[in-house]
């Protein structure tokens, strides 16, 4: 296990570490509202631009779909972070779930183009399809324990040669409060910014769901 102080700083590093061999640097973070998931997202992303000493424009990496996910990976420099946040509403649409997951694969296919650390949130890691999971290098999972976060990680390790199927098995490496809470500034501008997106979706789901 990770000693706390270095689990996110070790898990970022790893990643970009990913990229600079052309391989995929993909994360599925999972957890129920309001556990720290998007903290955490944000906390890693902030990590990998300290780390490669380049600006990170947070705003513009954070998607709430499919065809927002996909323009920030090409407009964003190289070496950063794409969050594809949750829905609100629009999460249990099953067109919403669909269009998203095939924006996902599409990307998949390209990483070497376009060479991003992609963070996926979602509250059960099962609305997203399968084969998507499976490529996902690190899994973490947020709950509360008392009034604090806690954040689980799981690594994706290379399947044992005899197994027919050429599967990733997941082994925990951490488990503990790895994470700190946004600057407060920085945490009203993110509010603003997901509840106004979020409205925004949700307002269209409902309009759709009635007609």
């Amino acid at each position: 296990m990770m000693a706390e102080t270095d689990a996110l700083a070790e898990c970022v590093q790893k990643l970009l570490w990913r990229l600079r061999n052309n391989l995929s640097a993909t994360v599925l973070i999972s957890g129920e509202p309001g556990t720290g998931k998007s903290t955490l997202a944000i906390n890693m992303g902030a990590m990998a631009a300290y780390l490669t000493g380049k600006k990170w424009p947070w705003k513009k990496a954070i998607a709430y779909d499919g065809k927002q996910y996909l323009s920030s990976l090409q407009q964003l420099p190289e070496y950063s972070t794409v969050i594809l946040n949750e829905a609100g509403e629009d999460l249990f649409n099953r067109d919403w779930q669909k269009k998203t997951s095939k924006a996902i694969s599409r990307s998949q296919q390209n990483d070497r183009v376009y060479r991003k650390i992609k963070l996926f949130i979602v509250p059960y890691a099962s609305m997203i399809d399968v084969n998507i999971i499976r490529t996902a290098h690190y899994r973490m999972h947020c709950s509360t324990l008392g009034s604090r976060r806690l954040v689980e990680v799981w690594e994706g390790m290379p399947a044992p040669m005899f197994q027919k199927h050429d599967k990733p098995y997941y082994k925990q490496i951490f488990r503990g409060y790895a994470f700190s809470k946004l600057p407060e500034r920085m945490y009203k501008e993110y509010l603003h910014l997901d509840i106004g997106k979020k409205e925004d979706m949700n307002a269209k789901y409902r309009k759709q769901i009635q007609t």
